[in-house]
């Protein structure tokens, strides 16, 4: 089936910088995360493209490995439509943002 989405994309930003526990916060945001995901998912064509960005090596590589396996199952699900980690965020998200220009500008 062919996807068609809105032009403006929807990023989940996950930013846990400088954080001293892993603790209730970040588990609720890949819960929330997800929940977005079944509401999109629900929604009519056009839907929205649904992007996951996080970021810090240390908070989810050392302390929250078990929620990285929830990240590639929404993903899996088809939940969100990509997952970016660290540094890339900033070429895909410099990506993404151009080519909605690009197909704004096309349409106008």
């Amino acid at each position: 089936m062919k996807q068609s989405w809105v032009l403006c994309p929807v990023w989940e930003i996950k930013e846990y910088y400088y954080t001293t526990t892993f603790g209730s916060r970040i588990s609720d945001g890949v819960y929330e995360t997800q929940l977005d995901g079944f509401e999109m998912k629900n929604v009519a064509e056009p839907r929205p493209l649904h992007n996951f960005l996080i970021d810090s090596h240390r908070t989810w590589w050392t302390m929250g490995k078990s929620y990285l396996c929830r990240i590639v199952d929404a993903l899996n699900m088809g939940l969100v439509d990509e997952v970016v980690f660290g540094k890339e965020i900033y070429e895909v998200w410099q990506k993404n943002v151009t080519n909605v220009c690009e197909k704004l500008l096309d349409k106008s």
